[in-house]
């Protein structure tokens, strides 16, 4: 088993252990399944599987392990986990409105879409440079209903134009941080 040092991740390939079990299945010669197992935050929920303190997750690879093309181990987790960002941000955008394009026509789903690419760019750049707290890390939904929806007032007064915001708004306090913030990013020469 490997280990990687920063993360506390545990690595391991059980291909070996399961060849018993494998052996009436039709399934590829350079089929490998890793393990992976890390320890559960402080703010996790342990599910049925996780046992002792620790979540695992599987993962099966025809990558071999020797050749020119062979990953080890620790590669063949990091690309399977990259991979699994790119299907979180396929699903984020879906959320955003590709799931459910308006029409049958051809140019209104390309305008659609392309309201749908800037709208899922925006929302990454403000969760990245202006949201702090847990919102940082909030799916689109959660966005929406907490910060995007807010009924706010847009006041001018005295050359200064700014939100006025709701008292008993529970996230008052978090989009107003987020707005002042983006408020002091320095503007880009033209």
């Amino acid at each position: 088993m490997s280990r990687f040092a920063k993360t506390g991740l545990q690595v391991t390939e059980i291909t070996d252990l399961l060849r018993e079990r494998l052996t009436g299945l039709k399934r590829p010669k350079a089929m490998r399944v890793i393990v992976r197992r890390r320890k559960l935050f402080d703010h996790e929920q342990a599910t049925l599987f996780d046992t002792c303190g620790y979540r695992y997750s599987a993962f099966v690879t025809n990558t071999g392990a020797h050749g020119p093309d062979g990953l080890s181990v620790q590669r063949a987790d990091t690309r399977h986990r990259v991979h699994a960002r790119v299907d979180d941000d396929v699903r984020t955008t879906k959320d955003t409105g590709l799931g459910h394009l308006p029409s049958k026509q051809w140019q209104v789903n390309k305008a659609c879409c392309a309201a749908v690419t800037i709208a899922v760019d925006l929302t990454a750049w403000m969760r990245l440079y202006a949201l702090t707290s847990a919102l940082a890390k909030a799916e689109p939904k959660t966005l929406r209903y907490q910060i995007f929806q807010t009924p706010a007032r847009l006041v001018q007064a005295r050359r200064y134009r700014g939100l006025r915001l709701p008292r008993t708004w529970p996230w008052a306090t978090d989009l107003a941080t987020a707005i002042e913030i983006i408020r002091r990013m320095p503007m880009p020469a033209t």
